[in-house]
């Protein structure tokens, strides 16, 4: 990035003559452009259409931001910082009431700034003059529509700032701003997002052309959770725009992003943030770094140790027997008054999960605890298909999913060969099932034949696929103890010579099989030569049939490899 989102110095200087004054100062302007969201929000920057109830939040942050202001000669492209650095100072506070009402207010500081001051012509734009307070600002959010699991909230958002700043200092415009934003987000488990869209109207008193007045303000963020961490990016931009000057304009547009890290404690939430400026418009920085830590307190609790009958008695044995259970940040507001452990909102007496942290339920067994859509007891955070209920798993890519047990894609009730990995079929009767191997009963029934060269027990390369899968029912069936490799032949030639064919053509096989990874504890070769026909060997075609190659499962163990042996198995 350049040092900055660099500002025309000509800009500046028309919107100075428009002061009339024969010397004219820099115009007010407050540089900070990182407005935060309410004390106690899931986002650092971007408002969410919700609000818990009665739950009083702080919270503290600094920002700082490098280059604010800076500015540009045209005639020859050199750049001269005003402002070299802004620290600000960030106090807040919020109190959610009955889930639809959060009134907020945010008490800003310059605590440290640095810079030059730079003139053209009578112009001057003067270097900035230490620390100062800024504009208190304060607000209402009012929700509309409270966002629910698959539908987003809506909430309308109102504040007002307040000119208690220095204007000297780039901290004040030295007039009322009022801001009216409309916010829309959601919540679909471990992921949440918010986008809000606004105006800021400033009096023409407070209006410079091409340098500040009334705005457009737009933010936007998305954020992910990952146990007490929540990883997300923010951006918030804003231009002005009004009868003097026009949307978009390229030194009035301001807009930053920021990469956002929060850690979820219980009543505490620390956050850390950086980020670049993107925009050119006065008061971008070309870098913003910001710490901020926050705090949160149900009020819920006084109340109920003030209600009567069994309800009331509840929570206030529930806060004698537990008092040291508490999480630093998890106080009760007053002697006696339950807790919340984990700070989800949701007190110890009413929470089923009260030392994780999760959200409010309707239904008392889930009542606090980490959403699990599908009911299937792994929670939507760690469940990889959080809308069918699957089953527990080692393997995050499966936790959560209908249970796969051959792991061929195919969830096992729709898998005509649950143990036996096979494609996807529109049959019912075989989807999920090997293609040409299954093993049916006794038997690994192939459903093509073994090739050998003619008279000869040299297999055929096109039949090393069929065996890769006879291979792969072995290493998928533990149980399957041992297995016979059994050669036949047709009639044609002694018997001798058959026999000593079909059973050196069974060998065969079981090397082969050996030779991919199938223990040779298990499996066994036989020759039957002729023996046992399934086909009239009279005619070619009975004679093809054959010659052929079986596999018989002579023993099955559940305990897999523990019963695997050498010798016989009768």
């Amino acid at each position: 990035m350049q040092s900055a989102k660099v500002h025309l110095l000509t800009t500046l200087a028309v919107g100075l003559s428009l002061s009339r004054q024969a010397n004219a100062e820099t115009p007010p302007l407050a540089l900070d452009r990182l407005q935060p969201a309410p004390a106690g929000d899931p986002m650092l920057a971007v408002e969410s259409p919700s609000a818990s109830p009665s739950r009083l939040s702080l919270s503290a942050l600094g920002s700082y931001a490098k280059a604010p202001l800076a500015l540009r000669r045209t005639s020859d492209d050199s750049r001269s910082r005003v402002v070299d650095y802004q620290l600000m100072a960030h106090l807040g506070a919020s109190l959610s009431l009955a889930r639809r009402l959060t009134l907020d207010v945010d008490l800003p500081a310059v605590a440290s700034q640095g810079g030059a001051t730079r003139s053209v012509g009578a112009a001057s734009v003067s270097a900035p003059d230490g620390a100062t307070l800024g504009d208190v600002r304060a607000g209402a959010r009012f929700v509309l529509l409270a966002p629910s699991r698959g539908a987003p909230g809506v909430a309308f958002s109102q504040r007002v700032f307040v000119p208690t700043g220095r204007e000297a200092s780039y901290a004040s415009t030295g007039h009322v701003r009022v801001a009216s934003s409309v916010i829309v987000g959601g919540d679909a488990g471990s992921w949440l997002w918010s986008l809000a869209l606004g105006r800021t109207f400033r009096g023409a008193e407070a209006t410079r052309a091409r340098v500040s007045g009334s705005s457009l303000d737009a933010s936007a963020g998305v954020a992910a959770r990952v146990g007490p961490v929540q990883l997300g990016a923010e951006a918030f931009a804003s231009t002005v725009s009004d009868a003097q000057t026009d949307a978009m304009s390229r030194a009035t547009t301001n807009a930053e992003a920021l990469a956002v890290a929060r850690w979820l404690g219980p009543g505490l939430v620390v956050t850390g943030a950086a980020g670049p400026g993107l925009g050119k418009g006065i008061g971008t920085p070309s870098f913003r770094a910001v710490l901020a830590v926050g705090a949160s307190l149900d009020l819920v609790g006084a109340a109920s140790s003030a209600g009567t009958g069994a309800s009331a008695g509840a929570s206030a044995g529930a806060s004698v027997d537990r008092p040291s259970t508490a999480a630093p940040g998890a106080v009760p507001l007053a002697p006696g008054a339950p807790v919340d452990t984990d700070g989800d909102g949701v007190l110890d007496p009413d929470d089923a999960c009260p030392s994780v942290v999760g959200e409010a339920s309707p239904t008392p067994a889930r009542n606090g605890c980490p959403r699990d859509t599908d009911a299937d007891g792994v929670i939507d955070a760690r469940d990889a298909c959080p809308t069918v209920a699957g089953a527990p798993s080692d393997d995050p890519a499966r936790s959560g999913c209908p249970l796969d047990t051959d792991g061929d894609g195919v969830i096992d009730l729709e898998d005509a060969c649950p143990r036996e990995k096979g494609p996807r079929s529109t049959d019912p009767k075989s989807s999920g099932c090997p293609t040409s191997v299954r093993v049916e009963g006794q038997q690994i029934v192939i459903l093509q034949q073994v090739q050998f060269e003619t008279g000869k027990d040299v297999i055929k390369e096109e039949s090393f696929g069929l065996l890769s899968q006879v291979a792969g029912v072995m290493l998928e069936h533990p149980d399957i103890v041992r297995l016979a490799v059994d050669g036949h032949t047709d009639d044609v030639g002694t018997e001798k010579n058959n026999l000593a064919l079909s059973q050196r053509r069974a060998v065969a096989v079981l090397r082969w099989l050996v030779d991919h990874k199938v223990d040779a504890r298990r499996v066994e070769a036989r020759g039957f030569g002729p023996r046992r026909p399934i086909a009239d060997n009279k005619t070619p075609e009975g004679r093809a049939k054959n010659r052929r190659v079986e596999f018989q499962i002579r023993l099955r163990d559940a305990r897999g490899e523990a019963a695997w042996r050498d010798g016989p198995v009768e």
